[in-house]
């Protein structure tokens, strides 16, 4: 059988995870849909028109992203200040850039960290009070007292 579009009718048929075949490059995909879209790699065809500067592109994710420059949207906006961006990218670079990476924030108090070993170590500070039947860690007495009598029926929390 001959190839039509790219798409190789041998390669197409089967049932397992990688079946969809690119007759250019020889790339699998797992769906039709996700060769279909591959395929334009291969050609000049860029379907999708912006209705304001009438330039093209080959993806509509793309003509979204485009869009932005017209319109201003800056939906990605930066937690640890008030910036925002175009893309996602660029909030990357900037929180990589300006906040030296510290994405990490403590949940109780804000502060924020460049990895994730850092938040744990800090959280360790604002988890002093555990369940000594099951080890819960509270960040207060009187919820480790609650839960002490809720969970476990433990006399101690009555007292309280």
């Amino acid at each position: 059988m001959k190839a039509v579009f790219g798409i190789d009718p041998l390669h197409d048929a089967g049932a397992g995870p990688w079946t969809h075949q690119c007759t250019d490059c020889e790339r699998t995909f797992s769906g039709r849909r996700l060769l279909v879209r591959h395929l334009r790699t291969h050609n000049a065809d860029r379907p999708y028109k912006c209705t304001v500067c009438s330039y093209y592109f080959k993806y509509p994710g793309d003509l979204t992203k485009h869009l932005r420059v017209h319109t201003g949207e800056r939906p990605y906006r930066c937690r640890l200040c008030d910036a925002a961006f175009s893309q996602s990218t660029g909030l990357k670079l900037h929180t990589r850039k300006v906040h030296k990476a510290r994405l990490h924030r403590c949940a109780i108090c804000g502060c924020t960290f460049a990895d994730h070993a850092q938040l744990r170590h800090h959280f360790a500070r604002h988890a002093l009070f555990f369940c000594e039947v099951c080890y819960e860690i509270f960040s207060s007495d009187e919820d480790r007292l609650e839960h002490k009598l809720a969970r476990h029926g433990d006399v101690e929390a009555v007292a309280v």
